[in-house]
């Protein structure tokens, strides 16, 4: 029998105890002595899989639920595959011509528990974990059967994505770059319009961080030229190339791109956001649009909006590493 994803699981143990969602928020309140820090929205958040608890509230709900801290960390975080299918991923790694669709289930399902995980403890924790999953997700589609290989290869794409992502706060802009060299190689095999796009996206972001903000417009420029792709990944793509603009001083261009983002960002529905763009969300694109703000040197609207942006991302997303840059806009730093 399959294990139960967090949400239904903590939905589940909520209601054997005959608990509403306040109530259990009023227990892990209790455990963590911390006043009234967890919320029933909070609870249901965890829930529907809109939020995955940090590791200090992961044990306080395994407390004040009873149950064992390791079987909680292993739902929420997507480290806990079955005896049954990490021999059945064993096997597919040695033999790929098994491959199936419930192996590449646990690979994504892995993969998006690191996200979360990250989120609340930054890229180097978990850093190995998600290059083992690529290694093995590669071993798999090198011998894949063709009808299983474009889904398998986009898998690959997204996780080139995802490490390449992950050493650009660690500070290792070459290895990044690879990686989404890679990422962006494997979309296109696997004619994949949103995985190819978001990795044209990420590089766009390495080289806006290392100082070739040139190159950024044009890598933008083709993360954005389908607009088949999901509205979220559209936006974001259009508020990076704003901020771009406006720091190589083309501000005109900037305003105009700034103006098509602040169009587009209300047709993204909170509700259906793609699973590899889960923070696209309101508070998350307030953000984006203070940052071009700053970089126009409109500084006390931006800091205004940013400050709204943080109020309203869950904490573990305040802390992330990806937030420090826009944390420095509240202090009127650059």
């Amino acid at each position: 029998m399959d294990t139960p994803g967090f949400g239904t699981w903590l939905r589940n143990a909520r209601k054997a105890n005959g608990w509403s969602q306040e109530r259990l928020a009023a227990q892990v309140n209790r455990v963590e002595r911390s006043g009234d820090a967890c919320t029933g929205n909070t609870i249901s958040r965890y829930e529907c899989g809109r939020l995955v608890p940090t590791p200090r509230r992961l044990q306080s709900l395994a407390t004040a639920l009873g149950e064992p801290l390791t079987t909680v960390e292993r739902l929420a975080y997507g480290t806990g595959q079955t005896e049954e299918n990490r021999e059945r991923l064993m096997r597919t790694v040695h033999v790929p011509s098994k491959a199936d669709n419930e192996v590449l289930e646990g690979l994504r399902a892995t993969l998006a528990g690191q996200r979360r995980l990250e989120d609340a403890l930054g890229a180097a924790p978990v850093l190995d974990t998600v290059q083992s999953v690529l290694r093995q997700a590669d071993a798999i589609a090198r011998g894949a059967p063709s009808r299983m290989r474009p889904t398998i290869v986009g898998l690959v794409s997204e996780l080139n994505q995802y490490v390449g992502w992950l050493y650009i706060p660690l500070g290792m802009p070459a290895d990044a770059r690879t990686y989404l060299d890679r990422a962006v190689s494997a979309g296109l095999e696997a004619d994949d319009r949103m995985r190819t796009a978001t990795a044209l996206s990420f590089q766009a972001y390495l080289r806006l961080r290392y100082g070739d903000p040139r190159a950024a417009v044009a890598l933008n420029d083709a993360a954005g030229r389908d607009t088949g792709i999901h509205p979220s990944l559209r936006t974001h793509v259009r508020y990076q190339q704003a901020e771009v603009l406006a720091k190589i001083g083309e501000a005109a261009d900037a305003r105009h791109t700034l103006d098509e983002a602040n169009t587009l960002v209300d047709r993204v529905s909170e509700d259906d956001l793609p699973e590899s763009g889960y923070w696209y969300t309101p508070a998350y694109f307030l953000g984006s649009r203070a940052l071009v703000l700053a970089s126009l040197g409109e500084r006390d609207e931006a800091a205004q909006l940013m400050a709204e942006s943080f109020a309203g991302m869950p904490e573990e997303w305040q802390r992330s590493e990806w937030a420090n840059r826009r944390r420095m806009i509240l202090s009127g730093e650059d």
